[in-house]
């Protein structure tokens, strides 16, 4: 998976700053998922990424959806994750 979104990133000419900036998800997290280090990926980090990419997934996923295959629905608990992911970045209250 790592190897798809380093791929992606370097097709749309983005550094890891500059994707971080633009998807809103810390530079370490996007290293940590390229790398392959992270064991438990953060899905809202995921859809921070699936959902900054939009149509760029089907270079990085031919063979099909790239939600199914980074979160496959095999349980209901997986599947969750998987809508969750699907639905982008939790609108974030303001500060007060």
């Amino acid at each position: 998976m790592g190897t798809r979104l380093r791929f992606l990133r370097r097709r749309a000419g983005l550094t890891v700053e500059a994707l971080s900036q633009k998807a809103g998800v810390a530079h370490n997290a996007i290293s940590w998922l390229e790398l392959d280090k992270a064991r438990r990926p953060n899905i809202k980090v995921l859809g921070r990424l699936l959902a900054f990419y939009g149509d760029r997934l089907q270079e990085a996923f031919p063979a099909g959806d790239a939600y199914d295959h980074i979160i496959p629905p095999k349980t209901l608990g997986a599947w969750i994750k998987n809508q969750r992911s699907r639905r982008g970045p939790e609108p974030r209250p303001p500060h007060r």
